[in-house]
């Protein structure tokens, strides 16, 4: 399974995800480069580094679109200024029959 963590900090809860399935493989997004780097850390110490990918990029691109058959995200949307948008856009990323 391939899943997308959208808005994942420091990527706990992709580790997390990881360590609990090994056969998934997961792509934390978030657009603080600063946390990015800490995730990716994160993933490196756990030993999970090589089935969890982290990026500083906004998970809304359409070139992402139809990737992933599950997305999540954790305690993150309510601080997001356009919640409805967002849900769209993870959405968007998921394959047919993704959740």
């Amino acid at each position: 399974m391939d899943g997308a963590r959208v808005a994942c900090g420091v990527g706990w809860a992709a580790v997390s995800i990881a360590r609990g399935y090994p056969p998934t493989t997961v792509d934390g997004f978030d657009l603080d480069e600063l946390a990015i780097k800490l995730a990716r850390a994160n993933a490196e110490d756990t030993g999970v580094d090589d089935r969890v990918t982290f990026h500083a990029r906004d998970a809304g691109n359409p070139l992402l679109s139809g990737q992933f058959d599950l997305a999540v995200i954790v305690e993150a949307l309510h601080d997001m200024s356009r919640p409805v948008e967002v849900l769209a856009s993870v959405r968007r990323l998921l394959a047919p029959g993704g959740t």
